[in-house]
């Protein structure tokens, strides 16, 4: 499951893009989104932080978009929230080792596992902001 500040951040990312190139205000997004403002908050930062947002200040100031939809790819939302997006250690583990296994080689969790990871992360890693966001305007 993910986490609920990645599914926040999506989400505003989705909101922003198919509110074009009208800044929204954190509170505005905040009660948009049906979250706390100082939770919503730490997570636009860590957006902006990331290269995916920018911000405007004044009286028409807000968030917005600092690439276009097409550019933003899921992966980079979902990573400037949470760098660890393995349901568990053992499918996202390169090496040799992990903390959770005793035999990478034999771990039925890994076995199992493993293929799943990486057809979601190759979704992820493929899919774009536009492609999520377009989706819903239909």
């Amino acid at each position: 499951m993910l986490p609920s500040r990645v599914r926040h951040a999506v989400n505003v990312m989705i909101n922003l893009a198919i509110g074009g190139d009208m800044p929204k205000t954190a509170a505005v997004l905040a009660r948009e989104e049906r979250a706390p403002p100082k939770y919503l908050e730490i997570i636009l930062s860590q957006l902006r932080r990331a290269g995916l947002l920018r911000a405007a200040r004044g009286t028409n100031g807000g968030f917005y978009l600092a690439r276009l939809s097409t550019d933003i790819r899921i992966i980079d939302i979902m990573s400037a929230i949470d760098a660890d997006l393995a349901p568990l250690p053992c499918p996202a583990a390169d090496s040799a080792t992990c903390p959770e296994c005793l035999d990478m080689q034999t771990c039925s969790i890994k076995a199992m596992f493993e293929p799943g990871y990486r057809v979601w992360i190759d979704r992820m890693t493929s899919s774009t902001l536009h492609d999520i966001s377009s989706d819903i305007r239909c």
